[in-house]
């Protein structure tokens, strides 16, 4: 890209799923979505593994004692990426990027052995496992690198461990930016900068390493958090003047609802950084609201935007601001738990609420939603429907809640509604109303300390109707 002396570059970190890693058809759709952005950014290319690729490896070192099974899901990993090698590299003037390919996956399977080996002879460690979980980004970026440089283009590939510094909280590790930082001002500034350098920076998802330089990955939406980790990175570095983030889905955007429940729901063209994470956390599922921790307060931009549709102006913006409007969307828990730890002879003691989540915790469950009375006499939360009974008998087995308090557990749903407008009396007056038009009580309630959601516990089997109803009073 042609660029005046000392005029900062703009960077556009394009992220690329599992369901666009497919076929060839898929990867040319890459090539030419790349070739159009490229005009007038450079680009951060940033990819998954191919679909079904991680659950396959998990498998793989989950079954490490069982060699038969493991040379069965490596011969099962290794047909899915010739396949497609196969496909993306059939002319006859492909074949040196083919054997590049080729000899990618012999060295991946030859360090995934070896990790097998080591978990077969010391037993399964966290860092064995996110090592082999690893390679799936690492085979599928590599090939696309390879194809983008068969179709002219110059790329760079870099596997995770190279830009992304992390915790040692293996499976789920969070970035530390400091580190990060410094790695994208040493290995991608220059090149960003350089005016006579025109490449792809292609970077595998959802990986990363430690301190000590273990793998590490980055827990479920990975390699979404992946790009917006590197965009936080660029815009510390100062290597551009303009930096957004382009997520491709097989949608066009987020929608306002879950058309399961609303056929026809309408897609949300723009929302704030916290709409967004609101509805993310209750059931939307594009995109995981971590992702977005790591750029709203840079104030840098995301578009969903449909890999099958790249020029259609129909996409949604995620930002600092929002447009005016009631509500932006209604997203949902379709099956979760109610726990309820009720007594009332201890209103005098301080702490029940902390002993409750600790207990919990504890046992490994997470919670998503509380509603309490002021006098700690009841306490309802929400967690998974498998972690249901993990958190009763977590706290039924603890001698304080055994002696003194009754724990129950219901089947339920959540509806959460989000909008910037959630905290105007009238608004949530009008949301009660649809509920009881269709004769739905509520039976918990929690809000947002930001007003940006009312989260109401309703029976499951009441989630549609309840769901359908606030959406056509809104008329979202």
């Amino acid at each position: 890209m042609a660029q005046q002396a000392q005029q900062l570059p703009k960077v556009s970190i394009q992220k690329f799923g599992g369901s666009c890693l497919v076929n060839a058809a898929s990867f040319q759709k890459i090539a030419d979505i790349l070739n159009m952005y490229r005009e007038d950014h450079e680009i951060i290319a940033v990819a998954s593994a191919l679909n079904g690729v991680t659950d396959r490896l998990i498998k793989l070192a989950e079954s490490a004692k069982k060699p038969n099974l493991c040379d069965q899901i490596l011969a099962e990993i290794e047909s899915r990426h010739f396949a497609i090698a196969d496909e993306i590299f059939a002319a006859d003037d492909a074949e040196n990027y083919y054997i590049a390919v080729e000899n990618y996956v012999e060295k991946r399977f030859e360090e995934i052995e070896n990790t097998l080996s080591e978990i077969q002879e010391f037993g399964m460690k966290p860092y064995y496992l996110d090592s082999v979980v690893s390679n799936g980004e690492k085979l599928s970026t590599f090939m696309l690198s390879s194809y983008l440089q068969y179709k002219g283009f110059e790329t760079q590939f870099y596997t995770g461990e190279e830009l992304i510094i992390t915790d040692d909280n293996f499976y789920n590790a969070l970035p530390l930016f400091k580190e990060i930082q410094y790695r994208v001002d040493n290995k991608l500034k220059p090149l960003i900068l350089d005016p006579q350098v025109e490449l792809i920076f292609c970077v595998t998802g959802f990986i990363g390493r430690n301190m000590v330089g273990n793998t590490t990955t980055l827990g479920r939406g990975g390699s979404d958090f992946t790009a917006t980790i590197l965009a936080h990175a660029v815009y510390d570095t100062e290597a551009a003047s303009e930096i957004k983030v382009i997520f491709w889905k097989d949608v066009d955007g987020i929608l306002a609802t879950d058309p399961k429940y609303v056929k026809g729901a309408r897609l949300v063209p723009k929302m704030s950084y916290d709409e967004a994470k609101e509805l993310a956390f209750f059931g939307a599922k594009i995109l995981h609201p971590k992702c977005l921790a790591a750029i709203e307060k840079k104030g840098i931009p995301v578009e969903i935007r449909n890999f099958d549709k790249p020029q259609s102006k129909i996409f949604s913006q995620i930002g600092p601001d929002t447009d005016e409007g009631t509500i932006k969307g209604i997203s949902m828990l379709p099956a979760v738990q109610m726990i309820s730890v009720n007594s009332g002879a201890l209103v005098e003691i301080p702490g029940v609420l902390a002993r409750i989540f600790q207990t919990v915790a504890d046992a490994g469950v997470s919670v998503s939603m509380v509603s309490q009375s002021s006098s700690e006499v009841n306490t309802t939360f929400i967690v998974g429907d498998k972690d249901g009974p993990k958190a009763v008998t977590a706290l039924k087995e603890d001698p304080f809640f055994k002696l003194y308090f009754d724990v129950t557990s219901d089947p339920v749903a959540v509806v959460a509604v989000v909008g910037k407008a959630i905290p105007n009396s009238s608004i949530k007056a009008r949301i009660y109303k649809a509920l009881g038009d269709a004769k739905i009580n509520s039976i918990a309630v929690a809000q947002s300390s930001d007003g940006m959601n009312i989260s109401l516990v309703i029976k499951r089997d009441q989630l549609k109707d309840a769901v359908t109803k606030i959406y056509e009073e809104f008329k979202i």
